[in-house]
């Protein structure tokens, strides 16, 4: 969804719950990069349902990996992944 205000607009992804990884101090999550999960850090703000908004690091067109068993680097087949970021408003 996006934000829209009189001074600027806010965009914000939402992506699966499942997918987020969290340590005590950063947030990541695992794309689809040519065939290999790369990590990704993110900055999150509110839980909707079983999504999180994502308010940095990532873009539009990204693919989000939901396997909770991936590692950096790992050879990824596509139907790990679970959809293109897409911005909505």
């Amino acid at each position: 969804p996006t934000i829209g205000s009189k001074d600027k607009t806010i965009t914000t992804l939402l992506v699966p719950l499942e997918a987020v990884f969290v340590t005590n101090t950063e947030r990541y999550v695992y794309i689809y990069d040519s065939g290999v999960a790369k990590r990704r850090l993110i900055k999150t703000r509110n839980v909707i349902g079983n999504d999180i908004e994502v308010t940095e690091g990532l873009s539009s067109g990204d693919v989000i990996i939901i396997d909770r068993r991936i590692f950096e680097g790992q050879k990824v087949e596509s139907d790990t992944t679970a959809n293109t970021v897409e911005e909505r408003g």
